[in-house]
């Protein structure tokens, strides 16, 4: 198993479990993490089980003294001075943390190559150009980078409260692996930033907020990237600030 440590922006830390360990029950028990409902699919339970351990190995990478993550809802609550995310997805489950005086709100999300049967279903979830962009691209990984993108954004936002239509988040693209996504919480605009990878057949992506701006500079002009939609931040981010008014049409599975 091969950790992207290299898509890691500065200061954010990372862990890794598989979800089908043998004794994850047992050093799950033994630190005291227990699913929160006994009728969870055991798939589901596995999961929640191996982010927790996750996020409590990133935590005390970070030298926490509090290493237990709590829950409200579907979304994991972080201990003090800190943030972070969790992510499941190709039988690994993933934390990231870092500390909140200099990150605002990270996400993370891991998912395996979305299949043909599959693509049409992301409607929900991409704008038109962007299905005709996937559709037209002969990048393998073009739907999962542009899904996973958005749901590693959309969990920058939930932890800071604000719960965006994912249609609403366009990234702007500078290459395969590296973009921003503008959004505006709070008459705010925020640059979220994009780094993903491919490694052991999953796409891996890390969405991180360190600063708010009051007004985002003009970007220069950047070559098209084949795949991939070249969009204004500008422009994502007055369609964010739109999509906000939608609050809580699409969301992500507990972690």
């Amino acid at each position: 198993m091969r950790i992207p440590h290299d898509l890691l922006p500065a200061g954010v830390v990372i862990a890794v479990e598989r979800s089908d360990d043998a004794d994850l029950d047992v050093r799950a028990a033994a630190v005291g993490i227990e699913v929160y409902a006994a009728d969870l699919h055991p798939k589901r339970q596995r999961e929640f089980l191996a982010g927790r351990l996750a996020a409590r190995t990133a935590l005390q990478q970070m030298q926490a003294h509090t290493l237990a993550v709590g829950r409200d809802g579907n979304a994991p609550i972080w201990p003090a001075g800190f943030c972070g995310s969790i992510s499941h997805g190709a039988d690994l489950a993933a934390a990231i943390a870092a500390p909140s005086p200099s990150w605002r709100s990270l996400g993370l999300d891991i998912e395996a190559r979305i299949g043909t049967n599959r693509m049409r279903a992301l409607r929900f979830a991409l704008s038109d150009d962007e299905m005709r962009i996937c559709e037209a691209s002969a990048d393998p990984w073009a739907w999962t980078r542009y899904w996973s993108a958005k749901e590693a954004v959309f969990k920058c936002c939930a932890a800071l409260g604000h719960r965006p239509t994912l249609q609403s988040l366009q990234p702007a693209w500078r290459d395969t692996g590296h973009g921003t996504v503008d959004v505006v919480i709070s008459n705010t605009a925020l640059r979220i930033d994009l780094v993903g990878g491919v490694a052991d057949e999953a796409m891996w992506m890390i969405a991180s907020m360190r600063d708010a701006t009051a007004d985002l500079p003009d970007e220069t002009a950047r070559p098209a990237v084949a795949g991939f939609e070249i969009v204004s931040p500008l422009q994502t981010g007055a369609e964010n600030a739109q999509g906000f008014a939608q609050l809580g049409a699409n969301g992500t599975a507990a972690a």
